[in-house]
């Protein structure tokens, strides 16, 4: 396994506001099992940027894996951002929505998910979109115990409105 920088470069060496070092290296640090690094990580990230969705969707994650309650403060943070974005419309929401879809996904609520998926499919995301969500729902099996019926036909929703994907 290569490591996306050496494991002796600290991303506050490279530069301490750059907050998808810290994510990039957190995600590193949970793929070895080693869960305290990654939340170190993850909540400096989210100490440079409470607002964004995706550092708390980490927390949660791995709050998850490690058995821990606090997990659920995250993840109603994470789908709050994500809502917020999404009412706001523009391509933002379109953003949000595939973001959302992820994590009903993640929690897991199959119902939201599927309203989430038809909601994404209403703001017309461009196939690199698409693919994105689609490539985000792909990794979750890897991290996390999901019904994988219920993912398999949401990414072939997903799939069925781009054809070659």
């Amino acid at each position: 396994m290569r490591m996306p920088w050496p494991t002796s470069t600290a991303p506050s060496k490279i530069d301490p506001t750059y907050t998808w070092a810290y994510i990039n290296r957190g995600s590193t640090y949970r793929s070895m099992n080693r869960y305290d690094d990654a939340l170190a990580d993850f909540n400096r990230a989210i100490g440079l940027r409470s607002g964004d969705a995706w550092n708390h969707f980490e927390v949660a994650v791995t709050l998850r894996l490690l058995g821990r309650p606090l997990e659920h403060d995250h993840w109603r943070e994470a789908v709050h951002i994500l809502t917020a974005e999404a009412s706001a419309g523009g391509s933002d929401a379109v953003h949000a929505s595939g973001n959302l879809l992820v994590i009903y996904c993640a929690l897991p609520e199959w119902d939201k998910a599927a309203e989430e998926v038809e909601r994404f499919l209403t703001y017309a995301p461009t196939p690199s979109r698409i693919r994105e969500a689609l490539e985000d729902l792909a990794q979750l099996p890897e991290t996390l115990p999901v019904d994988l019926p219920l993912l398999q036909s949401l990414q072939r929703r997903l799939e069925s409105t781009t054809p070659g994907l």
